[in-house]
């Protein structure tokens, strides 16, 4: 019975951080550049914090190609970005202990994320110039990183009940 409520409960947080991003994406853009807070990834501090690093890989990378295939985009340039994002944050929180502040390992994990970008757009484009928006990525980052964790660490305390 626990098994199976793990399972329900990554699949409600995987579905949530799909329909947050979709949101996200569609009504949330007034960021330059196409950028964005990064809500959908509150849902995968939740998974790292409750259950561990094998399930936020999982919820990571379902949500960003459920997403892409509801968007219509998978294997898309956006697709390849976002996934380059996801694997340079994924991997920072696979080094962090659990024990780690949330809003800590969000900020982190919201760099890695925009470096991770800024690396496949490199890749792709051959063109190294667009690293000159690595700072400003940075600084906004370090905002959105604080606001994700906070609301990730008020999740987590709020559910923290039904884990007893």
């Amino acid at each position: 019975m626990k098994k199976l409520r793990k399972e329900v409960f990554i699949a409600l947080l995987c579905t949530f951080a799909v329909i947050v991003n979709l949101f996200e994406g569609a009504y949330l853009s007034f960021l330059p550049y196409g950028l964005k807070i990064g809500l959908a990834n509150i849902f995968a501090l939740v998974a790292w914090k409750k259950y561990g690093k094998k399930e936020m890989l999982l919820l990571n990378f379902l949500r960003v190609t459920a997403a892409a295939l509801l968007k219509g985009s998978l294997f898309s340039l956006s697709f390849f970005i976002a996934f380059g994002g996801i694997v340079l944050s994924s991997v920072l929180l696979l080094l962090m202990n659990k024990k780690s502040g949330l809003m800590f390992v969000s900020v982190l994990s919201a760099i890695m994320h925009d470096i991770g970008q800024l690396i496949v757009i490199v890749l792709i484009y051959g063109e190294a110039g667009i690293a000159v928006l690595l700072p400003v990525l940075l600084l906004i980052a370090v905002p959105c990183g604080l606001f994700t964790g906070f609301t990730a660490e008020l999740i987590c305390k709020r559910i923290d009940p039904y884990f007893s």
